[in-house]
């Protein structure tokens, strides 16, 4: 089988592995308000250390105007004709074909009959043809002008057609005929934020909200903090999405809304916040995502983790929340499950390669070796420039003992990103396994340059020096280790190392048991010991790991 072969079944196995699930939630997930465009994952791959969870927070929920504008308005329109009774029995029946035929026929006998083209136009709506109701609705308002009802429907049918400043001037006839139209109102200041008019928006909904004790006026004072928010106004959305919440306790969008302004300077009122929307609604994706945020923050993983699968759970298109619940099972030393989280958002996005990089790696660590490499070699593929995934594939060829490839995947993880250490630093320590000294002194001090603090690569050119018998920069480093990491036990074993090459016996002795103090029966520091009292230096310890 091809590689390219394997790479494409390999990814029909990921897509598989969710493809159920998402065709389940997708005409739910299709009519729920969805946050703000998500931000992109954070993707940069340490594998030596926890990789980065995606930190930026579920946008503000309920702000998808068009979607949320209130529907066809169907009270108190007039019933006496035969027609119209009867097409609203079948639309009760959900036989929506014939309620607009029976209505066609209608129109048929009494081309210009107000009541009969306002109900075909809702009809319409229902069966999805708004630019049709459209057409429909307007020779209704031209046959009868003070219909705010057909007004307002007409504004609905303009909309979802997608004719927003059409809707505009159809709701405005609407409020000019009634008012206090409250859904009038509320649809035109969506409409105005879907446009971009905050100012104008903000006008609809606070006419609406001002006086008002109504669930209408909940969802306006709702609008009210997402405008906002988005000026950056923290102080008035906080007021804003309370008033919301006083009207309606139980708004769980307000209560997540609120959370994200209150994390800014009060993170355990946030928490409180999502704690209770969760409660609320456990399927609320955006503030399960949110929680798991302020929990990992808080130190709280077991529950970040448990946040995040509930969020991935609940919105399986959102790979981000899949991704971080990886992350955090990771951290948790739960691999299987992580493979698991990352096959998720993999299969929500097929095109992220930071979690395809993790996945890999996990693979890897797992001993699913040919799992391992189709994963990684498809990260890089998706994205060339991913330095990490690079990197991460290098870690795999070298556990292979396909060396050379290991070079080349490192040397391409340092070209990408001249600052990535850990591609660096693997790179050092496959070429001083393969007795390539010189470009291992070259690539450890590489290391060393950007990050004078890298304990790893300090200890790796020290044993170097000792090699090539470079006296002055054995003592050099010896002395940078001691005064960088005077606890770190493997530094201490280096420093020992060289004052008993140098002859030194009581300063390595002090070393040896300052190791044994910090991790008593320490077989290096032991044996170290009792090479000195046979006054005799073997060979170095192997080198380390991958980072």
């Amino acid at each position: 089988m091809s590689r390219r072969l394997a790479d494409v079944l390999f990814i029909a196995a990921v897509l598989a592995a969710a493809a159920a699930a998402l065709w389940v939630v997708r005409r739910e997930l299709a009519l729920r308000q969805h946050p703000e465009p998500i931000l992109v994952d954070g993707s940069a791959v340490d594998a030596g250390a926890n990789p980065a969870a995606v930190d930026a927070p579920a946008a503000p929920a309920g702000d998808s105007p068009a979607a949320a504008e209130e529907a066809a308005d169907e009270d108190s329109l007039p019933a006496g004709d035969p027609v119209i009774v009867e097409a609203r029995r079948l639309r009760r029946e959900q036989r929506l074909l014939e309620a607009i035929g029976a209505l066609r026929g209608g129109l048929a006998r009494s081309p210009d009959d107000a009541a009969i083209l306002a109900e075909l136009g809702v009809a319409l709506i229902s069966a999805g043809q708004p630019g049709e109701a459209a057409e429909v609705l307007a020779r209704g308002v031209a046959a009868d002008s003070a219909g705010a009802r057909t007004w307002f429907n007409l504004g609905v049918a303009r909309s979802l057609a997608g004719d927003k400043v059409g809707a505009i001037a159809a709701y405005q006839q609407a409020i000019a005929f009634r008012p206090h139209y409250a859904k009038a109102q509320y649809n035109m200041g969506l409409v105005h934020l879907d446009l971009g008019n905050l100012d104008a928006a903000e006008s609809c909904f606070r006419a609406l909200a001002e006086g008002e004790q109504s669930a209408s006026a909940a969802k306006a004072w709702f609008h009210i903090g997402f405008i906002m928010a988005r000026l950056n106004r923290t102080e008035e959305a906080v007021t804003a999405y309370r008033r919301a919440l006083s009207l309606r306790p139980d708004y769980v969008e307000a209560r997540n809304n609120l959370a994200l302004m209150l994390e800014r300077g009060d993170s355990q009122s946030a928490i409180a916040e999502l704690e209770k929307a969760v409660r609320l609604e456990p399927g609320l994706a955006s503030a399960q995502f949110n929680l798991g945020r302020l929990y990992s923050a808080a130190g709280r993983l077991e529950e970040a983790a448990l946040s995040y699968g509930r969020a991935a759970a609940a919105d399986p298109t959102m790979a981000k929340a899949a991704y971080n619940h990886g992350v955090l099972l990771e951290r948790l030393g739960r691999a299987e499950e992580a493979a698991a989280a990352y096959v998720k958002a993999a299969a929500a996005d097929p095109d992220n390669a930071g979690a395809l990089a993790r996945l890999g790696a996990v693979y890897r660590d797992l001993g699913r070796l040919e799992q391992a490499e189709q994963a990684l070699r498809r990260a890089v593929q998706i994205d060339p420039k991913l330095a990490g995934a690079w990197n991460s594939l290098g870690i795999f060829y070298a556990r292979q003992g396909r060396h050379e490839e290991a070079i080349q995947a490192y040397a391409e993880a340092a070209r990408l990103d001249p600052e990535e250490v850990p591609a660096r630093f693997n790179l050092a320590l496959t070429l001083a396994r393969l007795g390539r000294a010189d470009e291992a002194a070259a690539a450890f001090r590489a290391v060393i340059d950007r990050d004078p603090s890298h304990l790893g690569a300090r200890e790796q050119l020290t044993r170097l020096y000792m090699r090539a018998g470079d006296e002055a920069n054995v003592r050099d480093q010896a002395a940078k280790l001691e005064r960088l990491a005077p606890d770190d036990i493997d530094a201490l074993l280096v420093v020992a190392e060289v004052h008993a090459r140098a002859g030194q016996a009581a300063a390595a002795e002090a070393c040896y048991r300052k190791v044994l103090e910090l991790t008593p029966g320490n077989a290096a520091a032991l044996e170290g010991l009792r090479l000195l009292r046979a006054e005799s230096c073997t060979a170095t310890p192997a080198l380390p790991g991958e980072e």
